[in-house]
């Protein structure tokens, strides 16, 4: 600076909370400045206090931005417009910490006394910094506590901390944890704990002999390697990296993830920072002379918000619009409702709605896997299982003309069955609050604050955000987005979109940091061949099979070489065939390029209206809702075509078309909530009480134990009993957990019929059926009108291993041909018997009645 003149005597305040950037952070707010005001500038950057505010320095460069001389700007439009987003995204950051912090804050004092609670926002200000705001959200201080590699013992890793650590050591543990290894992760809220839990298991030579511990270590970014084939080791992948890196040390591995091509894995491998700068500059990579692609992997989850304002035309380009953003779920508020079904949705994607249709959660990604918590009038909350833990989202609606307490109260509810669980609300409120954008307070805006802090809820809105709401020359803030303590670290990210919504609200995307954990079960692509592939492969299993059925004496023995052939059969199927991917929901047949074109440009005309002068704006905002409104007849005819295309193709007239118009398509039903059951928890502890309901467990029996009479053992299965069960077995029928179908079971007994001959042989002598066979997939169908927080209104289906079914067969086969040789059965009996049925029984009774 040519001439530093300082001419504030007051205390920098940079990043001091409360600080307020929104009047900056508008476009639409920036002055057009004459060419006189344009030297002042000039005069005022030579005179520059490099101790001035944020506020005030985003405030000049603004204006250097945006100044004109002569109606004419000197710099280019597209340069503008770029010098604009970057200080968007500067103010954005610079209030988006400030504001987490104050919500942060106010929830802490919602207890502290009332004229606390009611205090301005400058008084606020004075009182708290922003490091005492957020040092309540640092994270407490960890133990990880692993059994020993040499110990033998089997006492778990809680026993010992419980009989190391007694009570009168004073240590206050606030979270106790289980993960992988057996491992046990012990937290406390100060360093003094974790040094006294590290001296008992040192002072305690028993303990010291079992049980390992370590303080957790950094976690570094990652990245991927796409596609490396399974024959590539470790080290080769070492040296590759180290050729890229400058000090060459090796990354660690973190997981692999099955690949898209067949024998291959995606490589995760941590890095350091440095480390990884040098990498995330190339696309791709060389090993072993062939070139694999490289990015950064993150898991990260993309919510869209929206309001569809009850617009047909806004329900249809919802498809495109999430298949666009690779949105993962959706919460909606007033989607367009025919028939009392939200129409316009895939019927791929999981839709959960409110009683009233004006509130609903849809899942387009068939990676996540959701249970519905509650269904209330206007609120919906379904659970999603990531990692070790799980969150809720909800979503809420509540018109400006009802009672605002009646969902606040449904809301509540949720947030009380679920104590200390990270929960994510996404909301059409339409109250009124400074603390969101508003300029003015309303009494549901009051409300809505109270909940908030009586909740310790935190506000994801960012005050200088663009409206969520925008009608001719009206605009709002109605769309809030809340989420618990628990969870705001997992926010990255909140921002109101400039994706044509076709309704009177914006997109709001919200990006989560979080991994999600599901369970899948592999299918193969039996029917596509590579039989004799699947053959080869599996060959040199088969005499080590066959050793371990005859040398099976008892129970164990015969589970042991069932788990082996189990084993050995997914091992050959995974070297020979291909796996059925998930469908995943393509872009509509109807939506064009030149839908994606126009679009394109109604963002365009947008920006052009928010930066007109002040005199064009109004005439430009009107142009761009005439454009908006030709755009929407465009997508209602785009559509129309496109469907009368896809029918008009088709060559079978009972094709997908015919399904899609005339057959609803019947999904397996999502875990729920069960009525006077406590929703809280994982998806494993709402499946466990849904199976309780369903399967409940046998009452002990006071009876004497039976004893079966001597007689002689059956005589062993033949190749032709066998062969005709196996023959008879459907091609479609879907296979158990252990992914091994009929397809497979027909080719292993086609090529070896000893093999599965030795094993059902096996079992019959033992007289044991191996528990390998009893583990099954539990598929529930919810009965149509049927309540669905009822355990009674699923029909569950159990997909069972297809080799234990066909022992299951043999044995039904020789037991019922003994009851039948030895007239076993009663006369009576119609239900469950060769050459007999119910259309049999009504005759007979009819017989009976026409005689009487």
């Amino acid at each position: 600076m040519a001439n530093k003149k300082k001419t504030s005597t007051e205390p920098t305040k940079s990043l001091v909370l409360g600080e307020n950037f929104s009047q900056y952070s508008l476009r639409s707010s920036t002055l057009q400045l004459s060419s006189s005001s344009a030297m002042n500038d000039q005069k005022e950057l030579l005179t520059f206090d490099e101790d001035a505010p944020i506020s005030e320095i985003i405030k000049r460069l603004r204006n250097i931005v945006n100044c004109k001389e002569i109606d004419s700007s000197h710099l280019s439009d597209k340069k503008v417009d770029i010098a604009n987003s970057l200080l968007d995204v500067l103010v954005f950051k610079c209030t988006q910490l400030t504001e987490k912090a104050l919500f942060n804050a106010e929830a802490t004092l919602q207890k502290n006394e009332e004229n606390e609670q009611n205090s301005t926002f400058s008084q606020f200000q004075e009182n708290f910094s922003y490091s005492d705001a957020v040092r309540g959200m640092r994270k407490p201080h960890t133990i990880l506590v692993y059994p020993a590699k040499d110990s033998s013992e089997a006492t778990s890793v809680e026993e010992i901390l419980k009989n190391t650590i007694r009570p009168e050591a004073n240590v206050k543990i606030r979270e106790f944890r289980k993960f992988k290894n057996q491992g046990v992760a012990v937290s406390c809220d100060s360093v003094k704990d974790i040094q006294s839990i590290i001296s008992r298991l040192d002072g305690d030579n028993s303990a010291k002999e079992k049980v390992s511990h370590r303080m957790p270590g950094k976690r570094h970014p990652s990245i991927i390697i796409y596609d490396l084939p399974n024959t590539i080791t470790d080290q080769e992948v070492q040296e590759a990296l180290r050729t890229y890196t400058e000090d060459g040390e090796n990354l660690r591995t973190r997981f692999k993830l099955k690949g898209r091509k067949p024998d291959t894995s995606h490589w995760v491998m941590e890095a350091p920072h440095q480390h990884f700068l040098q990498l995330k500059r190339f696309r791709k990579i060389a090993v072993n002379w062939n070139m694999f692609q490289i990015k950064e992997f993150f898991h990260v989850k993309r919510v869209l918000q929206i309001n569809l304002g009850r617009s047909k035309a806004a329900n249809d380009t919802l498809h495109p619009t999430s298949d666009k953003l690779q949105s993962d779920l959706l919460l909606l508020q007033e989607p367009y409702i025919y028939d009392s079904q939200i129409k316009g949705i895939p019927q791929s994607w999981n839709i959960f709605n409110s009683i009233s249709n004006k509130a609903a959660v849809i899942i387009p990604s068939r990676q996540l896997h959701a249970a519905l918590i509650s269904c209330k009038q206007n609120t919906v909350a379904v659970k999603i299982q990531t990692g070790q833990q799980t969150n809720t989202f909800i979503a809420a609606y509540s018109s400006p003309y009802s009672n605002i307490q009646e969902t606040l109260l449904e809301i509540q509810e949720i947030i009380s069955s679920l104590p200390r669980e990270k929960i994510f609300i996404g909301a059409d409120l339409n109250g009124h609050n400074t603390l969101w954008g508003y300029s003015d307070v309303n009494s549901r805006g009051t409300a809505i604050e109270e909940f908030i802090l009586a909740n310790n809820l935190f506000i994801n809105n960012s005050s200088g955000a663009p409206p969520t709401f925008t009608r001719n020359s009206s605009k709002g803030w109605p769309d809030l987005s809340l989420c618990t303590q628990q969870m705001i670290g997992e926010i990255a990210n909140w921002e109101v979109l400039e994706e044509p919504s076709l309704s009177d609200h914006h997109y709001i995307e919200i990006t989560i940091d979080s991994s999600v954990k599901n369970c899948t079960f592999t299918r193969y692509k039996t029917r596509h061949g590579n039989h004799n592939i699947f053959l080869k492969n599996l060959k040199p299993y088969v005499n080590s099979l066959l050793r371990a059925f005859r040398n099976s004496q008892n129970e164990k023995d015969i589970n042991e070489a069932t788990n082996l052939l189990q084993n050995c059969v997914i091992e050959a199927c995974n070297k020979s065939y291909r796996t059925k991917n998930q469908n995943l929901s393509p872009t509509p047949n109807w939506y064009t390029q030149d839908l994606e074109i126009e679009k394109n440009r109604l963002k365009a005309l947008r920006r052009r209206a928010q930066r007109a002068p002040q005199d064009q704006r109004n005439a430009r905002f009107q142009f761009h809702k005439e454009e908006l409104k030709k755009y929407m007849r465009k997508v209602k005819t785009a559509k129309n075509s496109g469907w009368k295309s896809f029918c008009t193709i088709a060559t079978n007239p009972y094709d997908a078309h015919y399904k899609a118009a005339f057959r609803k398509a019947i999904k397996p039903a999502e875990l729920i909530a069960l009525n006077n059951q406590d929703p809280s928890g994982n998806h494993l502890k709402i499946a466990q009480d849904i199976l309780e309901k369903i399967f409940p467990h046998l009452a002990n029996s006071n009876s004497s134990t039976y004893i079966p009479p001597c007689t002689a053992n059956d005589f062993p299965f033949s190749k032709g009993e066998v062969a005709t069960v196996i023959h008879h077995l459907s091609k479609g029928k879907a296979p158990g957990p252990d992914g091994i179908d009929n397809i497979i079971i027909q080719q292993i007994f086609k090529k070896f019929p000893f093999l599965l001959m030795e094993l059902f042989n096996t079992c019959l002598k033992l007289a044991k059926f191996p528990d390998p066979f009893k583990v099954g997939n539990i598929i529930l169908f919810h009965k149509h009108g049927k309540s669905k927080t009822e355990a009674s209104s699923y029909r569950p289906i159990s997909l069972l291993p297809t080799i234990g079914k066909v022992l299951e067969n043999l044995l039904t086969q020789r037991l019922n041909f003994h009851l039948e040789k030895n007239n076993r059965l009663s006369n009576l009996q119609y239900g469950f018997r060769e050459g007999r049925s119910t259309e049999m029984a009504i005759t007979k009774l009819l017989d009976t009645i026409h005689k009487g």
